[in-house]
């Protein structure tokens, strides 16, 4: 029976981990792409990215218009793209939350919904246009919804993980914690 202990503990362990691993995925500011975001900051432009490689994990940007409807939505009708082999045009419709820091929406004519998300000092709210087996991550710069970086946020950006990541973190700590004692013994 003594034998079995580190190897459930080393399952375990490795279980935790690999949930860690995902979850942190999920986490809003993991999928921003510095990169992606510079190449559509301060446009009218969506930077896509082909995440599950349907289209050889691609990339190009689409070109669109930018209406303020009189509710404070935002409608973007796209108007062409830099890879047609990968991307095509859509229209948007996104409602910003009142902090800024997420919208709401559709991409209305493929009727796939989205959320996009930022930090404060991102120029760029990012999220995932999933649908029928693809999933593409997307890159709005914050200057198409009339918003700017504030120059005080960009100092120091502090993220924090959700309570039920830190929670796993610290069940994780222990386990191996534990696990290094009994084995010593």
């Amino acid at each position: 029976m003594n034998h079995l202990f580190p190897c459930t503990c080393v399952f375990i362990t490795r279980s935790l981990l690999a949930f860690l691993v995902f979850s942190f995925h999920t986490v809003s500011w993991a999928d921003f792409d510095g990169d992606a975001c510079a190449q559509v900051a301060g446009t009218d432009a969506i930077h896509w990215e082909d995440t599950i490689g349907n289209y050889g994990y691609c990339e190009g940007i689409e070109y669109v218009d930018v209406t303020e409807d009189q509710d404070g939505s935002f409608t973007l009708s796209g108007t062409s793209v830099s890879n047609s082999d990968c991307i095509a045009t859509d229209a948007y419709n996104f409602v910003l939350s009142e902090d800024a820091l997420s919208a709401s929406g559709s991409a209305t004519e493929s009727m796939v919904n989205m959320q996009l998300v930022r930090e404060s000092s991102q120029a760029c709210f990012t999220g995932h246009w999933i649908d029928a087996g693809d999933d593409y991550l997307a890159h709005f710069p914050i200057s198409m919804f009339e918003l700017e970086v504030q120059p005080e946020t960009l100092s120091v950006p502090v993220t924090t993980l959700p309570a039920y990541l830190l929670l796993a973190l610290s069940g994780l700590l222990a386990l191996f914690g534990f696990c290094r004692v009994r084995a010593s013994k």
